[in-house]
Protein backbone atom coordinates (compact mmCIF):
# COMPACT_ATOMS: atom_id res chain seq x y z
CA UNK A 1 0.00 0.00 0.00
CA UNK A 2 1.40 3.04 -0.84
CA UNK A 3 2.35 5.93 1.32
CA UNK A 4 0.37 9.16 1.75
CA UNK A 5 1.80 12.53 0.91
CA UNK A 6 2.49 14.15 4.12
CA UNK A 7 2.61 17.68 4.60
CA UNK A 8 2.43 20.07 7.76
CA UNK A 9 -0.85 20.34 7.22
CA UNK A 10 -2.06 16.51 7.29
CA UNK A 11 -0.41 16.50 10.28
CA UNK A 12 -2.41 19.62 11.68
CA UNK A 13 -5.45 17.75 10.62
CA UNK A 14 -4.59 14.50 12.36
CA UNK A 15 -3.68 16.93 15.77
CA UNK A 16 -7.12 18.82 15.04
CA UNK A 17 -9.66 15.37 14.65
CA UNK A 18 -7.50 13.56 17.41
CA UNK A 19 -7.30 16.40 20.21
CA UNK A 20 -10.21 18.59 18.92
CA UNK A 21 -7.87 21.62 19.32
CA UNK A 22 -9.12 24.49 16.79
CA UNK A 23 -6.69 25.69 14.64
CA UNK A 24 -7.28 29.58 14.77
CA UNK A 25 -6.45 32.07 13.02
CA UNK A 26 -2.36 33.03 12.95
CA UNK A 27 -2.05 29.16 14.93
CA UNK A 28 -0.96 27.53 11.69
CA UNK A 29 2.84 29.46 12.13
CA UNK A 30 2.62 28.16 15.82
CA UNK A 31 1.97 24.04 15.02
CA UNK A 32 4.30 24.36 12.22
CA UNK A 33 7.04 25.69 14.62
CA UNK A 34 6.06 23.09 16.99
CA UNK A 35 5.62 20.18 14.84
CA UNK A 36 9.34 20.47 13.18
CA UNK A 37 10.76 21.53 16.58
CA UNK A 38 9.34 17.84 17.53
CA UNK A 39 10.59 16.09 14.42
CA UNK A 40 14.01 17.66 15.97
CA UNK A 41 13.86 17.00 19.10
CA UNK A 42 12.77 13.49 18.36
CA UNK A 43 15.64 12.84 15.71
CA UNK A 44 13.12 11.97 13.31
CA UNK A 45 14.15 11.93 9.84
CA UNK A 46 10.85 13.99 8.03
CA UNK A 47 8.30 15.43 8.78
CA UNK A 48 6.54 11.87 7.35
CA UNK A 49 8.33 9.54 9.65
CA UNK A 50 6.77 12.07 12.66
CA UNK A 51 2.94 11.63 11.27
CA UNK A 52 3.38 8.24 11.35
CA UNK A 53 4.37 8.33 14.63
CA UNK A 54 1.53 9.82 15.78
CA UNK A 55 -0.94 7.51 13.98
CA UNK A 56 0.63 4.45 15.18
CA UNK A 57 -0.89 3.03 18.24
CA UNK A 58 2.15 2.88 20.60
CA UNK A 59 3.35 3.63 23.87
CA UNK A 60 5.99 5.61 22.41
CA UNK A 61 2.82 7.70 20.25
CA UNK A 62 0.45 8.05 23.40
CA UNK A 63 3.60 9.82 25.01
CA UNK A 64 4.35 11.78 22.16
CA UNK A 65 0.75 12.73 22.22
CA UNK A 66 0.57 14.04 25.59
CA UNK A 67 3.75 16.04 24.80
CA UNK A 68 2.78 17.65 21.68
CA UNK A 69 -0.77 18.55 22.84
CA UNK A 70 1.05 20.49 26.27
CA UNK A 71 3.22 22.16 24.15
CA UNK A 72 0.07 23.39 22.00
CA UNK A 73 -2.08 24.42 24.79
CA UNK A 74 0.32 26.12 27.10
CA UNK A 75 -1.13 29.01 29.61
CA UNK A 76 -0.22 32.11 31.23
CA UNK A 77 -1.86 32.38 34.24
CA UNK A 78 -1.98 34.23 37.98
CA UNK A 79 -3.27 34.11 41.19
CA UNK A 80 -6.92 35.48 41.14
CA UNK A 81 -7.14 35.96 37.96
CA UNK A 82 -10.55 37.89 36.92
CA UNK A 83 -11.26 39.78 39.69
CA UNK A 84 -14.79 39.69 38.71
CA UNK A 85 -15.31 36.19 38.45
CA UNK A 86 -13.44 35.72 42.27
CA UNK A 87 -15.39 37.97 43.77
CA UNK A 88 -18.46 36.59 42.61
CA UNK A 89 -17.24 32.86 43.94
CA UNK A 90 -16.83 34.21 47.07
CA UNK A 91 -19.52 36.51 47.89
CA UNK A 92 -22.30 34.30 46.34
CA UNK A 93 -21.68 30.98 44.43
CA UNK A 94 -19.23 29.40 47.33
CA UNK A 95 -21.83 30.87 50.40
CA UNK A 96 -24.57 29.57 48.21
CA UNK A 97 -23.28 26.50 48.95
CA UNK A 98 -21.84 25.96 52.15
CA UNK A 99 -25.02 26.64 53.45
CA UNK A 100 -26.83 24.43 50.73
CA UNK A 101 -24.31 21.68 51.67
CA UNK A 102 -24.39 22.59 55.18
CA UNK A 103 -26.24 19.09 56.05
CA UNK A 104 -23.83 16.35 54.46
CA UNK A 105 -21.26 18.93 54.90
CA UNK A 106 -19.68 17.64 51.27
CA UNK A 107 -17.98 19.94 49.04
CA UNK A 108 -16.08 18.96 45.41
CA UNK A 109 -14.47 22.13 43.29
CA UNK A 110 -12.57 21.09 40.15
CA UNK A 111 -10.35 23.31 37.97
CA UNK A 112 -10.11 22.06 34.49
CA UNK A 113 -7.46 23.29 32.75
CA UNK A 114 -5.56 24.77 35.78
CA UNK A 115 -1.95 25.62 34.13
CA UNK A 116 0.45 25.86 36.70
CA UNK A 117 -1.42 25.71 39.73
CA UNK A 118 -2.81 29.49 40.44
CA UNK A 119 -5.79 29.29 39.91
CA UNK A 120 -6.47 25.89 41.99
CA UNK A 121 -4.73 27.60 45.28
CA UNK A 122 -7.10 30.53 44.19
CA UNK A 123 -10.19 28.86 45.16
CA UNK A 124 -8.01 26.62 48.25
CA UNK A 125 -7.69 30.09 49.49
CA UNK A 126 -11.04 31.26 49.37
CA UNK A 127 -12.75 28.24 50.72
CA UNK A 128 -10.03 28.52 53.59
CA UNK A 129 -11.64 32.00 54.64
CA UNK A 130 -14.90 31.05 53.83
CA UNK A 131 -15.14 27.67 55.58
CA UNK A 132 -13.13 27.96 58.88
CA UNK A 133 -13.98 24.45 60.00
CA UNK A 134 -13.20 22.60 57.25
CA UNK A 135 -12.15 19.61 59.44
CA UNK A 136 -15.84 18.86 59.61
CA UNK A 137 -16.20 18.78 55.94
CA UNK A 138 -15.36 16.35 53.46
CA UNK A 139 -13.54 18.69 50.95
CA UNK A 140 -12.11 18.08 47.63
CA UNK A 141 -10.43 20.76 44.80
CA UNK A 142 -8.96 18.74 41.54
CA UNK A 143 -6.64 20.97 39.47
CA UNK A 144 -6.38 19.00 35.81
CA UNK A 145 -4.42 20.08 32.77
CA UNK A 146 -3.13 17.96 29.42
CA UNK A 147 0.49 19.41 30.40
CA UNK A 148 2.13 17.48 32.86
CA UNK A 149 5.07 19.86 33.09
CA UNK A 150 2.80 22.52 34.28
CA UNK A 151 1.20 19.56 36.69
CA UNK A 152 4.45 19.18 38.19
CA UNK A 153 5.00 22.96 38.84
CA UNK A 154 1.27 23.15 40.56
CA UNK A 155 2.28 20.50 43.30
CA UNK A 156 5.79 21.92 43.95
CA UNK A 157 3.15 25.24 44.87
CA UNK A 158 6.58 27.43 44.45
CA UNK A 159 5.36 30.65 42.14
CA UNK A 160 7.90 33.89 41.02
CA UNK A 161 6.64 37.59 41.90
CA UNK A 162 5.05 37.51 38.80
CA UNK A 163 2.24 35.43 39.49
CA UNK A 164 1.18 37.62 42.16
CA UNK A 165 0.57 40.79 40.12
CA UNK A 166 -2.36 41.52 39.91
CA UNK A 167 -3.51 40.89 43.88
CA UNK A 168 -3.65 42.30 47.51
CA UNK A 169 0.17 42.02 48.92
CA UNK A 170 -1.70 41.03 52.34
CA UNK A 171 -2.71 37.67 50.71
CA UNK A 172 0.51 36.77 49.59
CA UNK A 173 2.34 37.43 52.80
CA UNK A 174 -0.32 35.60 54.34
CA UNK A 175 -0.41 32.04 52.21
CA UNK A 176 2.89 32.33 51.21
CA UNK A 177 6.69 32.00 52.45
CA UNK A 178 9.70 33.73 50.88
CA UNK A 179 12.24 31.09 49.54
CA UNK A 180 14.58 33.59 48.04
CA UNK A 181 13.41 34.95 44.95
CA UNK A 182 10.40 32.64 45.05
CA UNK A 183 7.39 31.97 46.85
CA UNK A 184 6.01 28.75 48.50
CA UNK A 185 2.37 28.00 48.65
CA UNK A 186 1.79 27.35 53.14
CA UNK A 187 1.38 23.87 53.60
CA UNK A 188 -2.10 24.29 54.97
CA UNK A 189 -3.37 25.24 51.47
CA UNK A 190 -1.16 22.78 49.50
CA UNK A 191 -2.95 19.98 51.42
CA UNK A 192 -6.26 21.15 50.26
CA UNK A 193 -5.50 20.37 46.83
CA UNK A 194 -4.97 17.30 44.24
CA UNK A 195 -3.45 18.08 41.18
CA UNK A 196 -3.66 15.26 38.05
CA UNK A 197 -3.01 15.27 34.38
CA UNK A 198 -6.11 15.44 32.51
CA UNK A 199 -7.30 15.33 29.00
CA UNK A 200 -10.43 16.82 28.41
CA UNK A 201 -11.50 15.50 25.17
CA UNK A 202 -10.04 11.99 25.64
CA UNK A 203 -10.23 11.09 29.20
CA UNK A 204 -13.46 9.17 30.27
CA UNK A 205 -15.29 11.50 33.15
CA UNK A 206 -17.36 11.52 35.35
CA UNK A 207 -15.25 8.80 36.86
CA UNK A 208 -15.91 6.86 40.30
CA UNK A 209 -12.37 5.33 40.15
CA UNK A 210 -11.01 8.55 40.62
CA UNK A 211 -12.38 12.26 42.23
CA UNK A 212 -13.97 13.17 38.59
CA UNK A 213 -17.61 12.75 39.83
CA UNK A 214 -20.26 14.33 41.68
CA UNK A 215 -18.51 17.55 41.10
CA UNK A 216 -19.66 20.85 42.78
CA UNK A 217 -18.35 23.82 40.57
CA UNK A 218 -16.32 22.98 37.82
CA UNK A 219 -13.78 25.94 36.32
CA UNK A 220 -13.44 25.51 33.07
CA UNK A 221 -12.12 29.04 32.06
CA UNK A 222 -10.27 30.23 28.84
CA UNK A 223 -9.94 26.50 27.47
CA UNK A 224 -12.76 26.45 25.42
CA UNK A 225 -11.15 29.04 23.09
CA UNK A 226 -8.48 25.96 22.11
CA UNK A 227 -11.63 23.73 21.09
CA UNK A 228 -13.67 23.24 17.78
CA UNK A 229 -17.75 23.14 18.30
CA UNK A 230 -17.65 19.11 18.14
CA UNK A 231 -14.91 18.61 21.04
CA UNK A 232 -16.89 21.67 22.92
CA UNK A 233 -20.20 19.87 22.58
CA UNK A 234 -18.22 16.37 23.68
CA UNK A 235 -16.70 17.74 26.85
CA UNK A 236 -19.50 19.64 27.53
CA UNK A 237 -21.59 16.35 27.91
CA UNK A 238 -19.01 14.94 30.32
CA UNK A 239 -19.25 18.46 32.07
CA UNK A 240 -23.22 17.84 32.70
CA UNK A 241 -22.80 14.08 33.87
CA UNK A 242 -19.62 14.83 36.09
CA UNK A 243 -21.50 18.12 37.78
CA UNK A 244 -23.44 17.05 41.30
CA UNK A 245 -27.32 18.49 40.71
CA UNK A 246 -27.70 21.90 40.58
CA UNK A 247 -24.14 22.16 40.19
CA UNK A 248 -22.03 24.96 38.78
CA UNK A 249 -19.95 25.54 35.28
CA UNK A 250 -17.68 28.37 35.24
CA UNK A 251 -16.33 29.33 31.95
CA UNK A 252 -14.41 31.98 30.27
CA UNK A 253 -16.56 35.20 29.37
CA UNK A 254 -18.45 34.91 25.95
CA UNK A 255 -15.96 31.27 25.02
CA UNK A 256 -20.00 29.27 25.10
CA UNK A 257 -21.63 32.31 23.80
CA UNK A 258 -22.74 30.26 20.51
CA UNK A 259 -23.21 26.94 22.01
CA UNK A 260 -26.44 25.28 22.61
CA UNK A 261 -26.33 24.06 26.33
CA UNK A 262 -28.95 21.42 27.21
CA UNK A 263 -29.11 21.03 30.88
CA UNK A 264 -27.11 24.23 31.85
CA UNK A 265 -28.86 27.08 32.51
CA UNK A 266 -27.57 30.24 32.09
CA UNK A 267 -27.37 32.80 34.97
CA UNK A 268 -26.56 36.02 34.44
CA UNK A 269 -24.76 37.79 37.37
CA UNK A 270 -23.11 41.36 37.25
CA UNK A 271 -19.90 40.02 37.19
CA UNK A 272 -20.03 36.93 34.74
CA UNK A 273 -22.85 34.51 33.27
CA UNK A 274 -22.66 30.92 34.83
CA UNK A 275 -23.97 27.89 34.24
CA UNK A 276 -26.33 25.82 36.76
CA UNK A 277 -27.02 22.66 36.26
CA UNK A 278 -30.80 21.96 36.30
CA UNK A 279 -33.42 19.37 36.54
CA UNK A 280 -36.45 19.75 34.62
CA UNK A 281 -38.52 21.67 37.07
CA UNK A 282 -35.29 24.22 36.88
CA UNK A 283 -35.47 25.30 40.41
CA UNK A 284 -31.75 27.14 40.80
CA UNK A 285 -29.77 26.67 44.28
CA UNK A 286 -31.82 27.96 47.27
CA UNK A 287 -32.96 30.78 45.44
CA UNK A 288 -32.96 34.10 47.37
CA UNK A 289 -29.57 35.67 46.41
CA UNK A 290 -29.43 34.12 42.81
CA UNK A 291 -32.46 34.70 41.93
CA UNK A 292 -32.22 38.85 43.14
CA UNK A 293 -29.31 39.05 40.96
CA UNK A 294 -31.28 37.48 37.54
CA UNK A 295 -33.37 40.23 38.63
CA UNK A 296 -30.55 42.76 38.38
CA UNK A 297 -31.81 44.58 41.64
CA UNK A 298 -29.48 47.39 42.54
CA UNK A 299 -29.67 46.18 46.04
CA UNK A 300 -28.26 42.70 45.57
CA UNK A 301 -25.26 44.51 43.52
CA UNK A 302 -24.40 46.93 46.66
CA UNK A 303 -24.57 43.97 49.05
CA UNK A 304 -22.47 41.91 46.48
CA UNK A 305 -19.75 44.89 45.95
CA UNK A 306 -20.01 45.13 49.95
CA UNK A 307 -18.27 42.48 50.30
CA UNK A 308 -14.86 43.30 48.13
CA UNK A 309 -12.71 40.05 48.20
CA UNK A 310 -10.36 40.40 51.24
CA UNK A 311 -10.57 44.06 51.14
CA UNK A 312 -14.12 45.04 53.28
CA UNK A 313 -12.29 47.06 56.00
CA UNK A 314 -11.07 49.31 52.71
CA UNK A 315 -14.08 49.65 50.85
CA UNK A 316 -16.48 50.75 52.62
CA UNK A 317 -15.03 53.69 54.94
CA UNK A 318 -13.55 54.78 51.37
CA UNK A 319 -16.62 54.61 49.64
CA UNK A 320 -18.43 57.33 52.41
CA UNK A 321 -15.35 59.25 51.65
CA UNK A 322 -15.33 59.61 48.06
CA UNK A 323 -19.27 60.31 48.30
CA UNK A 324 -18.51 63.11 49.98
CA UNK A 325 -15.03 64.30 47.59
CA UNK A 326 -17.94 64.12 44.56
CA UNK A 327 -19.88 66.04 46.80
CA UNK A 328 -17.30 69.04 47.31
CA UNK A 329 -16.21 68.47 43.92
CA UNK A 330 -19.01 69.99 42.46
CA UNK A 331 -18.55 73.40 43.95
CA UNK A 332 -14.59 73.12 43.04
CA UNK A 333 -13.80 72.56 46.93
CA UNK A 334 -11.19 69.43 45.65
CA UNK A 335 -9.91 68.68 42.74
CA UNK A 336 -10.74 65.66 39.92
CA UNK A 337 -7.25 64.33 39.86
CA UNK A 338 -7.22 63.65 44.06
CA UNK A 339 -10.90 62.08 43.47
CA UNK A 340 -9.67 59.79 40.62
CA UNK A 341 -6.88 58.41 42.47
CA UNK A 342 -8.98 57.59 45.36
CA UNK A 343 -11.62 55.96 43.13
CA UNK A 344 -8.57 53.86 42.38
CA UNK A 345 -7.82 52.55 45.66
CA UNK A 346 -11.83 51.82 45.54
CA UNK A 347 -11.68 49.89 42.40
CA UNK A 348 -7.83 47.85 44.04
CA UNK A 349 -10.74 47.00 46.90
CA UNK A 350 -13.18 45.65 44.72
CA UNK A 351 -16.16 47.78 45.25
CA UNK A 352 -16.97 47.72 41.31
CA UNK A 353 -21.04 49.52 41.89
CA UNK A 354 -18.95 52.42 44.29
CA UNK A 355 -16.47 52.86 41.16
CA UNK A 356 -19.24 52.84 38.28
CA UNK A 357 -21.32 55.33 40.16
CA UNK A 358 -18.58 57.59 40.94
CA UNK A 359 -16.65 57.51 37.63
CA UNK A 360 -20.25 57.79 35.37
CA UNK A 361 -19.99 61.32 37.54
CA UNK A 362 -17.12 62.69 36.59
CA UNK A 363 -17.55 61.40 32.84
CA UNK A 364 -21.30 63.21 32.78
CA UNK A 365 -19.35 66.57 34.22
CA UNK A 366 -16.18 65.57 31.97
CA UNK A 367 -16.97 64.05 29.20
CA UNK A 368 -13.38 64.01 28.17
CA UNK A 369 -11.23 62.71 31.66
CA UNK A 370 -9.09 60.63 30.15
CA UNK A 371 -8.56 58.78 33.54
CA UNK A 372 -12.02 58.72 34.69
CA UNK A 373 -12.99 56.61 30.61
CA UNK A 374 -9.68 54.65 32.14
CA UNK A 375 -10.94 53.33 34.78
CA UNK A 376 -14.49 52.44 34.01
CA UNK A 377 -12.97 50.54 31.50
CA UNK A 378 -10.88 49.06 33.67
CA UNK A 379 -13.68 47.94 35.96
CA UNK A 380 -15.77 46.57 33.00
CA UNK A 381 -13.27 44.14 32.16
CA UNK A 382 -12.72 43.10 36.12
CA UNK A 383 -16.47 42.44 35.79
CA UNK A 384 -15.73 40.56 32.19
CA UNK A 385 -18.37 43.02 30.77
CA UNK A 386 -16.05 42.92 27.92
CA UNK A 387 -18.49 44.50 25.11
CA UNK A 388 -19.09 47.45 27.82
CA UNK A 389 -15.20 47.86 28.16
CA UNK A 390 -14.12 47.79 24.85
CA UNK A 391 -16.16 51.01 23.83
CA UNK A 392 -15.39 52.61 26.71
CA UNK A 393 -11.45 51.99 25.70
CA UNK A 394 -12.12 53.50 22.41
CA UNK A 395 -13.28 56.41 23.53
CA UNK A 396 -10.35 57.04 25.36
CA UNK A 397 -8.70 56.57 22.23
CA UNK A 398 -10.84 59.28 20.72
CA UNK A 399 -9.96 61.57 23.17
CA UNK A 400 -6.13 61.06 23.27
CA UNK A 401 -4.69 59.00 20.51
CA UNK A 402 -1.26 59.10 22.13
CA UNK A 403 -2.26 57.70 25.60
CA UNK A 404 -1.11 54.28 26.09
CA UNK A 405 -3.13 53.45 28.67
CA UNK A 406 -6.42 52.60 26.85
CA UNK A 407 -4.19 50.98 24.05
CA UNK A 408 -2.72 48.45 26.70
CA UNK A 409 -6.32 47.67 28.54
CA UNK A 410 -7.74 47.09 25.29
CA UNK A 411 -5.12 44.69 24.56
CA UNK A 412 -5.49 42.60 27.69
CA UNK A 413 -9.13 42.32 26.54
CA UNK A 414 -8.94 41.11 23.52
CA UNK A 415 -6.48 38.89 24.88
CA UNK A 416 -9.08 37.68 26.97
CA UNK A 417 -11.34 37.18 24.28
CA UNK A 418 -8.87 34.88 22.84
CA UNK A 419 -7.60 37.11 19.86
CA UNK A 420 -3.90 36.84 20.56
CA UNK A 421 -3.43 38.89 17.08
CA UNK A 422 -5.03 41.45 17.89
CA UNK A 423 -3.39 41.91 21.42
CA UNK A 424 -0.21 41.46 19.79
CA UNK A 425 -1.24 44.54 17.37
CA UNK A 426 -2.04 46.60 20.20
CA UNK A 427 0.95 45.84 22.39
CA UNK A 428 2.91 47.15 19.47
CA UNK A 429 1.33 50.35 19.10
CA UNK A 430 1.82 51.18 23.10
CA UNK A 431 5.61 49.93 22.51
CA UNK A 432 5.80 52.67 19.41
CA UNK A 433 3.54 55.30 21.22
CA UNK A 434 6.08 55.11 24.03
CA UNK A 435 9.32 52.50 23.84
CA UNK A 436 9.52 53.18 27.88
CA UNK A 437 6.80 51.16 28.37
CA UNK A 438 7.63 48.26 30.05
CA UNK A 439 4.32 46.19 30.82
CA UNK A 440 3.93 46.05 27.30
CA UNK A 441 7.46 44.40 26.54
CA UNK A 442 6.70 42.37 29.28
CA UNK A 443 3.28 40.95 28.28
CA UNK A 444 4.22 40.67 24.89
CA UNK A 445 7.17 38.44 26.05
CA UNK A 446 4.11 36.16 27.73
CA UNK A 447 2.40 35.72 24.41
CA UNK A 448 5.75 34.99 22.53
CA UNK A 449 6.45 32.59 25.43
CA UNK A 450 3.47 31.24 24.84
CA UNK A 451 3.76 30.38 21.15
CA UNK A 452 7.14 28.83 21.87
CA UNK A 453 8.66 31.92 20.30
CA UNK A 454 11.72 31.93 22.72
CA UNK A 455 13.53 34.70 20.26
CA UNK A 456 11.02 36.89 20.24
CA UNK A 457 10.13 36.54 23.86
CA UNK A 458 13.82 37.02 25.26
CA UNK A 459 13.95 39.74 23.23
CA UNK A 460 11.29 41.70 24.68
CA UNK A 461 12.21 40.28 27.95
CA UNK A 462 16.04 41.79 27.52
CA UNK A 463 14.65 45.36 26.69
CA UNK A 464 12.58 45.02 29.50
CA UNK A 465 15.64 44.67 31.32
CA UNK A 466 17.71 48.09 30.01
CA UNK A 467 14.69 49.80 30.78
CA UNK A 468 13.74 48.82 34.40
CA UNK A 469 17.87 48.80 35.37
CA UNK A 470 17.44 52.55 34.63
CA UNK A 471 14.78 53.16 37.50
CA UNK A 472 15.28 53.32 41.56
CA UNK A 473 15.39 49.88 42.74
CA UNK A 474 12.18 50.78 44.89
CA UNK A 475 10.18 52.90 41.59
CA UNK A 476 6.75 50.97 40.92
CA UNK A 477 5.51 50.19 37.41
CA UNK A 478 2.07 50.57 36.46
CA UNK A 479 0.41 48.55 36.48
CA UNK A 480 2.38 46.12 39.06
CA UNK A 481 1.61 48.16 41.86
CA UNK A 482 2.85 45.01 44.30
CA UNK A 483 6.28 44.96 43.27
CA UNK A 484 9.08 47.55 42.89
CA UNK A 485 11.45 47.71 40.11
CA UNK A 486 14.45 45.66 42.06
CA UNK A 487 12.17 42.79 42.40
CA UNK A 488 10.66 42.73 38.99
CA UNK A 489 14.13 42.78 37.36
CA UNK A 490 15.46 39.88 39.57
CA UNK A 491 12.32 38.08 38.60
CA UNK A 492 12.58 38.87 34.73
CA UNK A 493 16.05 37.87 34.62
CA UNK A 494 15.93 34.49 35.96
CA UNK A 495 12.67 33.91 33.75
CA UNK A 496 15.42 34.04 30.94
CA UNK A 497 17.82 32.19 33.11
CA UNK A 498 15.47 29.59 33.14
CA UNK A 499 14.08 29.42 29.37
CA UNK A 500 18.12 29.03 28.59
CA UNK A 501 18.79 26.23 30.49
Amino acid sequence: MPKLSITLYTIEEVISKRTGLLMRSGDSEHWQKVILERVRHLNLSSKEEYYYLLVEDSKRSRLEWRTLTGLLTTGETYFFRDKGQFALLRNWILPELIEHKKSIRSLRLWSAGCSTGEEAYSIAILLHELLPQRKDWNTLILGTDINDKAIEKAKAGIYGQWSFRMINPEIQRRYFQKRKDEWEIDARIREMVKFQVGNLKENPFPDYTSDMHDIDIILCRNVFIYFNDEAIAIILKKILATLSEKGFLITGHGELHAMKIRGLQPIIFPESVVYQKISENKVSLRGEGLNQMLQGEAEAISKSSKKAIFKDEIATPLRLAIKEKRAETKIGKTTLPSLISEIRTLLDAGDYTAVVESVKDIIKRDPNNLNACCLLAETYANLGEYDRAVPICKKAIDIDATAVKPYFLLAHIVEAKGNIDEAKSLLKKVIYLDPAFIPAYLELGAIYDNENDSERARKMRLTAIDLIGSLHPEAVIEPYRDINAEELLRYVKKMIDSREK
